[in-house]
């Protein structure tokens, strides 16, 4: 297909790469960020639901353990590096 395209005169990079490119740049935070939620979600229904930990405690820890910038803000840069990568 790339070696048709180049014999038609249309750029196979920015025609077929570069949107692949962009797309994981942008879904990879995406998908982090969903999974994050899912496993805050998780932990959640495990000590609370299963475990019988009071809801209150748990996310009292969950905010007190948690922080935003070493944890979510790292962990979608990540990501993005990784898309890029």
């Amino acid at each position: 297909q790339l070696s048709a395209m180049e014999m038609m005169a249309v750029d196979p990079l920015s025609f077929v790469i570069a949107p692949r490119f962009w797309a994981t740049i942008i879904c990879m935070p995406i998908l982090v960020l969903i999974f994050m939620i899912l496993a805050i979600y998780g932990g959640y229904l495990v000590g609370v639901v299963w475990l019988g930990v009071d809801s209150g405690a748990f996310w009292g820890n969950m905010q007190e353990s948690v922080n935003f910038y070493a944890d979510i803000v790292n962990g979608l840069l990540k990501a993005m590096i990784f898309g890029v990568v």
